[in-house]
């Protein structure tokens, strides 16, 4: 296994645990010990994350891409409630730690493992999604080829590109894949809300 396949793998296990401790920190009392517990067991997760970044760097040889475009969002707005999301990602423990992260923000969602899954999934669904969450690498199309895919049957369709991986040049610069933004994991649920909110808030506009 090369260093960033390791790192992806092992952001996907971050993914999953940030994103159920960022949910029971908001289901808990503040201040209370159970959210102080939860605190330090995030703050604990968040500090593997600069040791898995330390190890990448250390071992990555490759010519690093152009630093990731930087998005300022608005906190302010809002659309979740009615809003369906459709997530593609392959690991299911990611992919399932996502769902629960925008059902607690009130998103309607969907999951599937792979991208002709995906594919079947969108063209079905009534009322149509609004948002489709890939992951960079998935079984049977990849993200890119999935998203070409789906533009063919809706020119309008809004996606956001999702990985472990770093560094890698979809992900850095997502806009010319076609992709609205770009969530790298493991993240917390305020940086997944503020991405998903400024793409609806440009699709509205």
């Amino acid at each position: 296994m090369s260093a960033n396949d390791f790192v992806h793998e092992f952001n996907n296990l971050l993914t999953a645990i940030i994103s159920n401790l960022s949910i029971a920190r908001m289901d808990s009392s503040p201040e209370s010990d159970l959210d102080n517990t939860l605190l330090e067991a995030e703050s604990a997760a968040h500090e593997a994350i600069e040791l898995t970044k330390q190890f990448f760097l250390s071992n990555y040889t490759a010519v690093a891409g152009k630093p990731r475009k930087e998005v300022q969002f608005d906190e302010q707005n809002s659309f979740s409630g009615d809003r369906r999301v459709l997530i593609v990602d392959d690991d299911k423990r990611a992919g399932v730690a996502m769902c629960k992260m925008l059902e607690h923000l009130s998103f309607k969602v969907e999951y599937v493992g792979e991208g002709s899954a995906a594919i079947e999934r969108y063209k079905q669904a009534k009322p149509p999604f609004d948002l489709v969450i890939l992951d960079l690498v998935i079984p049977g199309k990849e993200a890119t080829d999935t998203l070409k895919e789906l533009r063919q049957y809706d020119p309008n369709v809004k996606a956001v590109v999702c990985s472990g991986y770093l560094h890698d040049p979809i992900m850095e610069n997502f806009q010319d894949y076609g992709f609205e933004a770009a969530i790298t994991k493991p993240y917390k649920i305020t940086e997944l809300n503020k991405v998903l909110n400024r793409v609806l808030l440009d699709s509205s506009q």
